[in-house]
């Protein structure tokens, strides 16, 4: 078997830009999904400020958020109960820049019995 190295090497360069093309035809398709979702909860912000200002409070809740979904602790980071704006990915972080103005938290949350946690992105007035 005789293989033709200029062959190969255009069969090679086909891929990779085949590949590179699929790359970024996913990331456009998930950063519209990204702004579609964000969009969604930014524009419930008002009516939950205003449910929670009946209500008496200076706060709202506006997301709940995942590890792995929202955001992405460090490798080596062991501290659960932290969790950085830094670290928010996806929607998470379009909302939170959404509500800078606001004095948006990352606030903890358990269940109590250690099997489900996560954290509240929570604004302020």
């Amino acid at each position: 078997m005789i293989i033709d190295p200029n062959e190969l090497s255009r069969l090679t360069q086909q891929a990779i830009d085949e590949g590179r093309s699929e790359a970024e035809r996913i990331e456009r398709e998930q950063t519209e999904d990204n702004r579609i979702k964000a969009k969604a909860i930014i524009d419930q912000i008002p009516e939950r400020a205003r449910t929670a200002a009946k209500a008496r409070q200076s706060y709202a809740i506006v997301m709940g958020l995942r590890e792995h979904i929202d955001f992405h602790r460090p490798a080596g980071n062991r501290d659960y109960n932290t969790c950085s704006e830094h670290w928010l990915t996806g929607p998470a972080k379009l909302v939170w820049d959404a509500c800078a103005k606001l004095r948006p938290e990352l606030q903890p949350w358990s269940d109590g019995a250690g099997m489900d946690s996560g954290f509240n992105l929570v604004i302020h007035w």
